[in-house]
């Protein structure tokens, strides 16, 4: 791929987008509050611990997550080479926040079912 110009869409597009996805991480705080108190329900229901860490991992992810994005400035993103790497930077901390929260689902349905 050539990283100097985007080869199906075009270069303001792109970089638009990419900032959009930095202007408001503020649902994830919402997220944060649903998953831990979600995590906190099944260990107060099942009592087992795991629940109670992955409650914290949840949470501390997401509050990660939302930091980490909060961290870039919108207005650094002008050129696609740019766009490309804040782009790849927003998936690898959705990838670290959606594998805690796929990590719960599965000790919900394999390991300690509720």
């Amino acid at each position: 791929m050539n990283i100097d110009r985007p080869d199906d869409i075009s270069e303001d597009v792109y970089v638009g987008f990419v900032r959009a996805l930095f202007r408001d991480a503020g649902i994830l705080l919402v997220g944060a509050f649903t998953q831990g108190a979600m995590g906190l329900l099944v260990y107060w229901k099942t009592s087992a611990a795991i629940y109670l860490a992955l409650a914290i991992l949840m949470v501390a992810t997401a509050i990660g997550r939302y930091l980490a994005i909060r961290r870039v400035s919108p207005d650094t993103i002008v050129t696609y080479g740019s766009a490309l790497a804040w782009e790849r930077y927003y998936i690898v901390a959705g990838t670290i926040h959606g594998s805690a929260v796929g990590l719960f689902a599965f000790v919900c349905l394999y390991v300690v079912p509720d």
